[in-house]
């Protein structure tokens, strides 16, 4: 099941890739999709980010509990994936790590958008790929997390690295039913006073 990234007052910091999600090697970065929000649609369905670091994705996913203080929802990484030798008639030259990622991340979300029912968010705030609206591409899909998996292990065959995938709905090891994010999100709608911010996707 997906790891919600949670803050915690102890004496050591918990790296939560390392010590919850068993993600090493993750120091020179990848590729990663995550969901902040707290509900799916009917149709199983939520806007998920796609995103790629260069440097320590340990770091990168840190700076998402200052965007979204009640966490986010992990759900794949591609870490440490090759980075090629570019040979040219006069030189063998290392492609550029940020070229590698960037391309990385363009496959998987050029991917998930052949699948049906997919969509990319456009935003005013974006310039490239501007449609008929100004409004540009942003790296957030309507999707769901099977065709995220989907994306990403047809990533790493072509690029190689570690594969990590987590699953939004699963078993409750104490209960033995089945959990959904959704339920979550009923129970904290019930303990308020609490407000969560939620994305309207006219689809």
């Amino acid at each position: 099941m997906a790891n919600k990234k949670k803050t915690y007052n102890t004496g050591r910091k918990i790296m939560v890739l390392r010590d919850q999600l068993g993600i090493t090697n993750g120091s020179s970065g990848g590729c990663y999709a995550l969901m902040p929000f707290s509900t799916l649609d009917r149709k199983g369905n939520a806007v998920f980010k796609v995103g790629m670091s260069t440097s320590s994705m340990e770091k990168r996913m840190d700076q998402y509990t200052t965007y979204f203080p009640l966490g986010v929802y992990y759900i794949a990484f591609l870490i440490d994936a090759r980075v090629p030798n570019i040979r040219t008639r006069t030189m063998t030259q290392l492609k550029n790590k940020t070229q590698v990622y960037l391309e990385i991340e363009k496959f998987i979300i050029d991917y998930i958008l052949k699948l049906p029912g997919t969509k990319r968010i456009t935003s005013t705030g974006r310039i490239r790929e501007l449609n008929e609206e100004n409004r540009g591409a942003s790296e957030w899909i309507y999707c769901n997390e099977v065709q995220i998996h989907q994306a990403f292990a047809e990533a790493q065959k072509k690029y190689g690295g570690k594969k990590y995938l987590f699953y939004l709905e699963g078993h409750d090891p104490i209960t033995g039913q089945l959990t959904s994010i959704n339920d979550e999100a009923r129970e904290q709608e019930r303990n308020k006073p609490l407000y969560t911010g939620k994305i309207i996707f006219k689809n």
